[in-house]
């Protein structure tokens, strides 16, 4: 898929999915690459947006962030405790319970 060519001023490199070069020496095709993935990315930031102000969160429900912060608030009270050396361990066990446990409740389903 990919093509190299490269003539007295730059070197190209295609892509022939794309129709236009990934990268140049001079840097004009990353330009040109990094400005299409910006439109596209772009929009779909804008209709993130968008449906997060029509459909939001339910108001009855915690945000999932909030209950990720109890969580640590609850386990930073007990284990944030002892010397320097105990804390740095304890600190490392946190936030390993915390990743672990959020990994664990999204891929559980």
């Amino acid at each position: 898929m990919l093509d190299e060519s490269c003539t007295n001023t730059s070197c190209f490199c295609y892509d022939s999915r794309l129709h236009y070069p990934l990268f140049t020496t001079d840097g004009h095709g990353a330009f040109m690459l990094l400005s299409s993935l910006s439109l596209g990315l772009l929009c779909v930031i804008l209709m993130a947006i968008l449906l997060d102000l029509v459909v939001g969160d339910p108001k009855r429900l915690p945000h999932p962030v909030q209950l990720i912060g109890a969580f640590i608030i609850r386990l930073d009270a007990r284990w944030n405790r002892g010397d320097h050396r105990t804390q740095r361990i304890n600190g490392f066990l946190l936030t390993a319970s915390v990743v672990m446990s959020t990994f664990a409740i999204t891929y559980a389903a």
